[in-house]
């Protein structure tokens, strides 16, 4: 994992801290300039980069090329609970993506009028309920928490599977004894 940050401070340490302790390999890259960025990627090339508090755009050819996500501790609250929140959105990600080389694009949005900021994590990998025909939609209901409903087709009755003339088995006694 290849942490690129304009300064090894608050946010970038505690980044890689967190990670280091979660088993990750981390590598810290500075960004000074897209040639020297384009030199890391090329001689140590990364599962995923995270760029907190990045002032420069991700350069095409990395975040075209692997995993990228955007950290920004914008809103209020626990920095810890939030920070968790967003590595296991990432983690995810990279899990249902690094088969095929898939890629997790994260739309940031801020609404003034409303008071609210908001991260919209997409990636194309394969879901797990959605491999298995289902669906997992979310929910924040009135009262506070989250409802995750995962949804998957019932499995076939065994009794249907029996062929209509032949008696099922008789308790105890062994296939083909009839």
């Amino acid at each position: 994992m290849l942490l690129r940050c304009h300064a090894f401070n608050g946010l970038a340490r505690r980044l890689f801290v967190e990670l280091r302790a979660a088993g990750h390999a981390v590598s810290v890259e500075l960004d000074i300039a897209d040639a020297v960025a384009e030199e890391v990627m090329a001689r140590w090339p990364p599962d995923v980069v995270l760029a907190p508090l990045l002032k420069r755009r991700i350069t095409e050819s990395a975040w075209s090329s692997v995993l990228c996500g955007l950290v920004h501790p914008g809103s209020p609250g626990d920095p810890g609970q939030l920070m968790q929140v967003t590595m296991n959105l990432v983690q995810n990600a990279a899990d249902a993506t690094a088969e095929r080389g898939g890629r997790l694009t994260v739309t940031l949005r801020d609404d003034p009028a409303a008071g609210q900021v908001s991260a919209e994590f997409a990636d194309d990998g394969p879901g797990i309920v959605e491999q298995h025909s289902g669906t997992l939609p979310a929910a924040n209901p009135p009262e506070g928490g989250a409802v995750f409903t995962p949804t998957l087709p019932r499995a076939a009755d065994p009794a249907s599977d029996r062929a209509p003339d032949r008696p099922p088995p008789r308790a105890g006694s062994a296939p083909g004894d009839r």
